[in-house]
């Protein structure tokens, strides 16, 4: 869902409202709504004071790609076939010390 349709969504859906001693007896059966996909609103004398909304454990980059945020890789990066690696002459420290000079 994205940042938008999130915004949406709490803005023109109303959610559940329960006072806290309804929701301490309730407690399970609340938090299966919200996992079903109900926010619900918990009220201290009719004040609101929590809003509980589900959480997706989907990856990151899995809810962007299915989001349409992006997209995977078309193809592999290519490697550095055949290529000679440097190789060097002397300690790490002894360049350090010669550039410092």
């Amino acid at each position: 869902m994205t940042y938008v349709q999130m915004t949406l969504r709490l803005l023109y859906c109303s959610p559940m409202e329960v006072t806290i001693t309804q929701f301490r007896a309730e407690l399970r059966s609340w938090l299966a709504r919200v996992a079903d996909g109900q926010d619900v609103v918990v009220t201290e004398r009719g004040r609101p004071v929590a809003r509980l909304v589900a959480i997706s454990t989907d990856p990151l980059l899995d809810r962007w790609e299915r989001d349409g945020l992006i997209t995977p890789a078309s193809a592999s990066r290519p490697r550095a076939g055949g290529a000679r690696r440097a190789t060097a002459r002397g300690s790490v420290a002894e360049l350090v010390t010669d550039l410092r000079r």
